[in-house]
């Protein structure tokens, strides 16, 4: 969601919720919701958009929270921050951008190389 947000795919929580009915992740639960937790029968597309949506919000509030990205004042726009762009641009998890931004801005190179060692796409 946040390199949609950061490509400018997805401007608005309405064009989130059009942008994962267009995503194999759709599919998928319509072929298999038991994996989802929405049971034995195929659900009807109103049922997914109404999992996802609530996905999307979600993601949406821990994007936010992290500062990653944030909203206009009615909460309708989103927009991508530094950090977000940053993540995008790098393939960053957000746990591991959260580690970056939890750092103190004055971390000496061992405290930055300690943050960055533990994070998992170096531990991979």
């Amino acid at each position: 969601l946040n390199a949609e947000v950061c490509n400018k795919v997805v401007e608005s929580v309405d064009d989130a919720a059009d942008w994962v009915r267009s995503t194999f992740l759709f599919t998928r639960i319509r072929k298999n919701p038991q994996l989802y937790g929405l049971g034995h029968q195929k659900p009807d597309n109103e049922v997914v958009s109404g999992f996802l949506n609530e996905k999307l919000r979600a993601a949406f509030q821990e994007l936010t929270a992290a500062g990653i990205v944030e909203f206009d004042s009615d909460g309708l726009v989103v927009t991508a921050l530094k950090p977000s762009q940053i993540m995008s641009r790098f393939m960053l998890k957000l746990d591991t951008i959260k580690k970056i931004l939890e750092m103190p801005l004055d971390a000496n190179l061992d405290d930055i190389l300690h943050t960055l060692s533990t994070t998992v796409e170096l531990i991979r």
